[in-house]
């Protein structure tokens, strides 16, 4: 009885196998392993979910779409199964896909990867940010506010310890993670994340370059009954704040501790700012010759110029 026990307690320690793994080679598990490359519908893949880069028809579109039809596809996508159905959802090649509809072609070559939601968008994510050249800080924002939720979601790490230990990361810890996976710093991705917290109409205006981010970080903090405020005082004033105006504009919020009006707003922008004084550029090897000395300051030749125009205005 005692034998058949020990015998019973042995055979549940011993490692069990695979019946694979006694017909098979070390290459060909090795190869069962690496990921496939697949040749799926065009139909049957889905939008990421708010997706944060548009696919925009320009120059570098036209190009991808006649490399495509020159040469195929070299690189393929990457998609994730949409559960409890046949379609995929594209993590990375919405624009490969775009190129690819655009030719007529219905298959697309890609790696298919079971991705929880948190790994799809930094699969979907970083890739777009370090690859495109020309990204809106609308598009920006969006991907980095969904690369911060993600990272915070992961705050459970298996790699970093041993066992069911599992240890949770700190803030610190998160942001040298995200440093690490992206190459920008943290306070960065925090402060261009905050611009997902304008009212469309600001953030427009970010996308257009009428408004820096470093002023649009600071408008980013105002409630958007204020927000609205200030854009009915721009399309007033036809005027667009200066990086001093939005820190005094949040500062006079967090004071009055309640939503700031279009009048209080227009007043801000009615000071005269010097970044938005008109200016006429005048070469000056032009007028080098007509001044009365050399080496005189960009004041001095202004005064000169003003006391000239006065008195040929006055002849």
């Amino acid at each position: 009885m005692a034998k058949n026990t020990l015998e019973s307690l042995s055979a549940r320690l011993r490692p069990r196998q695979n019946m694979d793994d006694f017909f098979s080679s070390q290459e060909e598990r090795d190869d069962a392993k690496r990921e496939r490359i697949h040749s799926i519908n065009t139909d049957l893949i889905d939008d990421f979910p708010d997706h944060p880069f548009l696919v925009l028809m320009d120059d570098e579109f036209e190009d991808l779409v006649n490399s495509i039809a020159e040469d195929g596809q070299i690189e393929p996508a990457i998609v994730r199964p949409v559960p409890g159905s046949d379609r995929y959802q594209m993590v990375s090649g919405h624009r490969r896909l775009a190129a690819l509809r655009r030719l007529g072609k219905k298959e697309i070559l890609a790696v298919i990867r079971d991705l929880d939601d948190d790994d799809a968008i930094k699969q979907m994510a970083i890739p777009n940010l370090k690859r495109r050249q020309l990204i809106r800080p609308s598009e920006k924002a969006k991907a980095y506010k969904m690369l911060l939720d993600a990272t915070n979601h992961q705050g459970f790490r298996t790699d970093l310890t041993s066992g069911n230990n599992f240890q949770k990361l700190d803030e610190d810890a998160r942001d040298r993670v995200l440093e690490e996976e992206t190459g920008v710093s943290a306070r960065q991705i925090r402060n261009i994340a905050r611009l997902t917290n304008l009212v469309p109409e600001l953030l427009d205006l970010v996308d257009d370059g009428k408004i820096k981010t470093t002023p649009a970080i600071d408008i980013s903090y105002l409630s958007p009954k204020t927000q609205m405020s200030l854009v009915k005082a721009i399309d007033e004033n036809q005027a667009f704040p200066s990086v001093a105006q939005t820190k005094k504009l949040r500062q006079m919020a967090e004071e009055a501790k309640k939503d700031l009006s279009v009048a209080a707003v227009n007043e801000l922008l009615k000071e005269s700012k010097p970044n938005q004084i008109e200016k006429i550029p005048v070469r000056l090897d032009r007028i080098r010759e007509l001044l009365p000395e050399d080496g005189l300051s960009n004041k001095a030749i202004e005064d000169y110029i003003v006391e000239a125009l006065g008195y040929y205005k006055n002849r």
